[in-house]
């Protein structure tokens, strides 16, 4: 079992990258990260084959765009918002975005109100239909970000900014009241209202990726030509962590929620740091394909490495890595990590099944998945519908999944009975 020692007086903000504290006195506490699982594998899968699920249409049309008869093209992103489960922002291939929020249903007991969906913004995130490449959502800090030809915050007021001089970034980072963005050439921070700081870095090759520390305004990593490069603008120091990045292929780096370890994919390749201990290089290992999603558990201790074909699992408590068999499946579409139970949701679809979608949870900690669900494939069955969010345990009655759908549909699937 590991420990994190964080201090009294602390604010906590999550998030799906980081899990932000802000420190206000020396009286020190102790937070528990790796309690193993409340059942045993055995025990859940028990309780699990008992229950019921039900799949059931929220709203037939979340954009508007059916029933006015618009072109606004199909869903690109759905996601929602860490501390406030029950919205949604969605945006779709043609830039239109909308955030809303949901009224909770109770599938024993319906009403005229359950089911609907209230909005709280909406519109172009761009001034042409163009296709984002980014959703950002803060937790702290009430705006969402898009980026896609250049940067835009949208605030809760409605008021919008854009990013000056941000075409052709190619991510956006929140880090306290700043908006991190890089190309491959520069890195910089961007204040909340659109205004332009000073860069933070530039390149000596070219910027594969690049990410800030998410407590630290100064600090940042960076993936520059062959070289991973941790910068300190405070004392202008720079520490070469890695020397043999493949430049020509794509890169991606992830701080686990609360920024004790740093993931790297590079083509086929994924490192592991761990910040406490000044990056030191936890593990490496090279696939067989190219890496193609990175996602942490909410509690630091499991990474998902997402190939073309498969799925891995690194244990940072036990050290060991854990392929799951996914053999059966022609693709794995959608992978969400459940925070109550630590279990992963997958979404996808089977050789020997092709008319249904197949959602499996899997238990990290021994690599077994519970009795598979199904759901009927609907609209555009070629796209995998998006897990939007979760509420409850899987392990108890209340437990419900949010699906959006390409075409624009939102779908809530759940625990009917629990015997």
């Amino acid at each position: 079992m590991r420990f994190l020692r964080v201090y009294t007086g602390i604010m906590v903000f999550l998030t799906s990258q980081a899990l932000w504290a802000n420190l206000a006195c020396e009286k020190s506490l102790i937070i528990t990260l790796d309690s193993g699982p409340i059942l045993s594998f055995e025990e859940a899968a028990k309780t699990f084959d008992k229950s019921t699920f039900y799949w059931e249409l929220v709203n037939y049309d979340i954009i508007g765009g059916k029933q006015r008869k618009l072109n606004l093209g199909t869903i690109k992103f759905a996601q929602a918002k860490e501390l406030k489960s029950n919205e949604i922002v969605v945006v779709t291939t043609r830039g239109f975005f909308h955030h809303f929020k949901i009224q909770e249903i109770n599938p024993k007991d319906k009403s005229e109100e359950d089911g609907r969906i209230y909005s709280k913004l909406f519109g172009f995130a761009f001034a042409s239909f163009s296709e984002p490449k980014q959703l950002l959502l803060s937790s702290d800090q009430d705006y969402i970000g898009f980026l896609g030809p250049g940067g835009v915050l949208f605030h809760s007021n409605g008021e919008k900014y854009e990013l000056l001089f941000s075409q052709g970034m190619s991510a956006l980072h929140h880090v306290k009241d700043k908006v991190f963005v890089h190309d491959s050439d520069v890195a910089r921070y961007y204040e909340l209202d659109g205004t332009m700081l000073e860069k933070q870095y530039e390149k000596n090759d070219k910027i594969l990726a690049a990410i800030p520390h998410p407590t630290d305004l100064s600090q940042m990593i960076v993936a520059d030509g062959k070289k991973l490069l941790k910068i300190n603008k405070e004392d202008n120091s720079k520490k070469i962590l890695l020397k043999a990045l493949q430049p020509t292929q794509m890169a991606s780096l992830l701080y686990s929620p609360f920024a004790l370890y740093l993931s790297l994919s590079n083509d086929r390749m994924i490192h592991l740091f761990s910040v406490a201990n000044n990056y030191e290089k936890v593990v490496e290992r090279e696939l067989s394909s190219p890496i193609i999603n990175l996602s942490w558990s909410f509690d630091d201790r499991f990474l998902l490495v997402q190939t073309i074909y498969d799925l891995f699992i690194f244990d940072t408590a036990k050290n060991v890595w854990m392929d799951l068999e996914t053999m059966k499946f022609k693709n794995i579409a959608q992978t969400y990590w459940l925070n109550n139970d630590a279990y992963l949701m997958t979404l996808g679809e089977s050789y020997d099944d092709p008319k249904n979608w197949t959602i499996t949870f899997w238990d990290p900690h021994s690599g077994n998945y519970l009795p598979e669900q199904k759901i009927l494939k609907s609209e555009s069955s070629y796209i995998a519908p998006f897990i939007a969010n979760h509420n409850g345990s899987l392990f108890s009655s209340n437990f419900s999944v949010y699906f959006v759908t390409a075409g624009g549909s939102l779908y809530r699937w759940g625990e009917l009975l629990n015997f």
